[in-house]
């Protein structure tokens, strides 16, 4: 898919929260949902601010609106881990 068909990230207008890409999996094993994101992290034609995730028990009794809000929250903290271990000086 050409890059052109993706939004750039901007405000929600409901709630100010920042609207990020999140792909929510089901009924894949564990094997097939980590081939899956390995693939999709492969191709680096595609956007990588993609939150994944699997319904568990629990996230499938939520409201998914919740369930996308925790999902972009958990996203923007391993990025801004992943940003901060790349800019920390080697020893």
């Amino acid at each position: 898919m050409a890059e052109e068909n993706y939004t750039k990230v901007d405000r929600d207008d409901e709630d100010g929260e920042e609207r990020g890409k999140v792909v929510i999996l089901h009924g894949f094993s564990p094997a097939q949902l980590h081939a899956v994101v390995e693939a999709y992290r492969k191709n680096a034609k595609l956007p990588q601010d993609v939150a994944f995730a699997t319904v568990t028990p629990e996230s499938g009794r939520r409201r998914l609106r919740d369930v996308v809000r925790e999902l972009r929250a958990d996203a923007r903290a391993a990025a801004k881990r992943r940003a901060s271990r790349s800019a920390a000086p080697s020893s």
